[in-house]
């Protein structure tokens, strides 16, 4: 009897051992899915695969030069103007556009511009509603990487 109770034992504990190591794989999966959706998502676009500029929904936010230009007139204000988007979506599209005037030292060649704002780094920024958005739609609806970002796609492509 003890025998037989010794056998039952050990292959509970086998059993236990396979559902360890079932259990690990399977958040060593999570995790390399968690990081490859930010990679998707935060991560800059490469050549070939740019983020869609959008149309603003408001004015454009006119950024003030640095307080070196205003306060050096060796600057002289240039016709380039750096353009970045912050796009965040509520129950329609919303595109901030920011401009930034490039100013030129013409004793020194240096040019510089206004500080963005944080978050606004590429030409095309996604803000944190979209973000949420995917986050919640690929892990709670369990939608692939690709449908999230067809989805994204075609909710940006058609406007009324």
């Amino acid at each position: 009897m003890e025998n037989r109770h010794q056998k039952i034992v050990r292959a509970l504990e086998c059993r236990i051992k396979a559902l360890e190591r079932e259990l690990a794989q399977i958040r060593r999966d999570m995790a390399a899915a968690r990081e490859n959706w930010f990679e998707v998502f935060e991560e800059p676009g490469h050549e070939g695969h740019c983020r869609k500029k959008q149309v603003p929904t408001g004015e454009p936010v006119l950024l003030t030069p640095p307080q070196e230009v205003l306060e050096n007139p060796d600057f002289k204000k240039t016709s380039k103007t750096i353009v970045k988007q912050m796009v965040n979506i509520r129950l329609v599209l919303e595109v901030t556009q920011y401009h930034a005037d490039v100013y030129y030292n013409s004793k020194t060649g240096e040019r510089i511009h206004a500080q963005f704002p944080a978050g606004v780094t590429d030409e095309v920024n996604y803000g944190g509603s979209i973000k949420a958005f995917l986050f919640l739609l690929n892990n709670e609806c369990c939608t692939s990487l690709d449908k999230s970002r067809r989805f994204l796609s075609d909710l940006t492509d058609s406007k009324p």
